[in-house]
């Protein structure tokens, strides 16, 4: 087993399986892909935008800490799970408190 620090940081993982690329990339400013939202970037002045939204637009609309999704990004995520069970016997469901599930097909859009 690899003792290689997690891509998201040392509190995600003790240990990953063997295989796993550990060296950090060359420029340590790049997002890995597989840690951040598809739609997470930076912008000309090297600003991280979510769903193409300045974080520090946000940070000072909302405030910070902040937690924030881009729909877009969630939604096709929503899609790939539900696609990943479909024809494996139970359709995926979607909860929002107080309220009944519903089939996975509402939640995604």
């Amino acid at each position: 087993m690899s003792r290689s620090a997690h891509p998201a940081g040392p509190r995600h993982a003790d240990v990953l399986p063997e295989g796993h690329y550990a060296a950090p990339p060359a420029d340590l400013n790049q997002l890995d892909p597989r840690v951040w939202s598809h739609t997470v970037g930076r912008n000309a002045d090297g600003v991280a935008t979510v769903g193409g939204i300045d974080v520090k637009t946000l940070a000072e609309e909302f405030g910070t800490p902040g937690y924030f999704l881009d729909e877009a990004d969630f939604r096709a995520r929503c899609r790939a799970w539900r696609e990943a069970f479909k024809g494996r016997g139970r359709t995926p469901t979607c909860s929002t408190p107080g309220r009944r599930s519903s089939p996975a097909p509402s939640c995604a859009g």
